[in-house]
């Protein structure tokens, strides 16, 4: 299309393809060494102060082109260089916890040792960043007593799945102390390799419970007057288990999300983003969405991250984060709405858009089911017919269990009822309505209805 320009630069460029340390405690200044081709200064000088990391590389790589991946590590504590010779237990570093040590894996098989004190009963984490960094290497994180025994191991992953693309490749590990006495951390390759690129960084200290959120996809399509699925994924780190609420940063006039509640312990989430169909954006616009959590009595928040995922050089499946969620409203052709009342007492005004959000929660009987009209002009006519009705979220729990005729073409009645199994009376949850093509043994939801708020009874 006309859009769709490029431009494309030829010639011996600049390329930094590793850099050392590969980073820093906030605040620090230090001396970086850079590795690649056509650089003409291998030195860099890095003042950290003021700058996240996204703004360290950019001091470092100045005019040169960076390796897809590469990234700096800040941390908010002391910074540890790594030293030679380290490869055996006799010959271990010492080092004070908490820490954070900027090292680099030598050539030829080796591996790095790291002595420290440890107190009965103490828990430590050990976090390594290696391909999270940009680095080749894939590293192997083994902790063992006095006596050369193995208290815990973590290696890179090697899973293909899009959970271990997300939640990161490099091991970190958590090791409850047995004894008092001295352990030793080993830092390896999985495959034995080393080199000048295999830069790491390794943590060591108390746990620092925390979370990171991932969404996909990384742009929306919402029906007018209907909604649009989004996947939440979690990280939860070093323990923190605790409930998620993900709610839009400022959206535009009449966009909304519902049913981003990731309860305590859960992963993933399914919730929609919607619009009311009348006032909205008419034109591509930005979304971000914030989980917000209470970590050790504190409030922390963090961004959603929009993400796409595809298979990596290495037969792995890589992920690449989005700056920025890109969303549109399209003709509501595909549009479903639950209808919040649930009584159909009279027609919608069709100048009123509406309500997106639920007032109250909808009860579900685990024994008798409750009707839910959904409401399409589209669709509703043929639910039940040439469309079929299915919970698209939760995966299991509850099912749709029919349609009920009605005498306005714009609704039809659904069948809703709770697992007994899976469920107790009095609790809460969050259901996707939808309905798939009659003959499509996939079932690929056509259209969803917005999160529905449900508490069993």
């Amino acid at each position: 299309t006309a859009d769709a320009a490029y431009r494309v630069k030829l010639g011996e460029l600049p390329l930094v393809t590793s850099f050392s340390p590969a980073g820093a405690q906030a605040g620090e200044s230090l001396n970086v060494r850079l590795t690649g081709y056509n650089i003409e200064q291998r030195r860099v000088r890095l003042f950290t102060g003021g700058k996240d990391s996204d703004r360290c590389l950019e001091a470092l790589a100045g005019e040169s082109l960076l390796l897809p991946g590469l990234s700096f590590d800040l941390a908010e504590e002391p910074g540890v260089a790594e030293r030679e010779p380290n490869d055996a237990a006799d010959a271990a570093q010492e080092v004070q916890t908490p820490c954070v040590v900027s090292g680099t894996l030598e050539a030829g098989g080796g591996r790095d040792v790291f002595r420290l004190e440890g107190v009965k009963g103490q828990t430590l984490w050990a976090d390594a960043r290696a391909s999270g960094l940009g680095s080749p290497l894939r590293p192997v994180v083994t902790v063992r007593d006095a006596a050369g025994a193995v208290v815990a191991q973590g290696a890179f992953d090697t899973n293909a799945t899009l959970r271990a693309a997300l939640c990161g490749r490099d091991p970190s590990l958590c090791v409850t102390f047995p004894a008092d006495g001295a352990y030793t951390v080993e830092v390896g390759d999985r495959s034995g390799a080393g080199g000048e690129a295999y830069g790491y960084r390794l943590r060591l200290g108390p746990p620092q419970p925390d979370f990171r959120l991932w969404m996909e996809p990384a742009s929306l399509n919402i029906p007018s007057d209907g909604s649009a699925l989004v996947t939440v994924h979690v990280r939860r780190l070093h323990g923190f288990d605790g409930e998620i609420r993900v709610a839009l940063e400022y959206p535009p006039l009449s966009i909304a999300c519902e049913g981003g509640v990731v309860p305590p312990g859960v992963e993933r989430v399914v919730m929609t983003v919607s619009t009311e169909g009348v006032r909205y954006p008419r034109t591509v616009f930005g979304l971000a969405l914030t989980g917000l959590a209470q970590v050790d009595g504190r409030e922390v928040r963090r961004p959603v991250v929009p993400v796409s995922y595809g298979a990596a050089p290495d037969g792995l499946l890589a992920v690449r984060e989005i700056r920025e969620l890109a969303a549109k409203v399209g003709y509501g052709a595909r549009a479903l709405r639950a209808d919040p009342l649930a009584k159909g007492e009279a027609p919608p005004d069709p100048r009123i858009p509406m309500p997106v959000a639920f007032k109250a929660p909808v009860p579900v009987g685990r024994d008798v089911p409750v009707r839910l009209n959904l409401l399409s002009a589209t669709l509703a006519p043929q639910l039940g017919g040439l469309y079929v009705p299915m919970v698209v979220w939760p995966e299991r729990g509850f099912t749709a269990q029919g349609v009920q005729p009605t005498n306005r073409q714009e609704r039809a009645g659904v069948l809703l009822q709770a697992d007994a199994r899976t469920f107790k009376a009095g609790q809460t949850a969050f259901v996707i309505l939808g309905c798939y093509l009659r003959g499509d043994t996939n079932r690929v939801p056509l259209a969803v209805t917005q999160s529905v708020p449900v508490v069993i009874r």
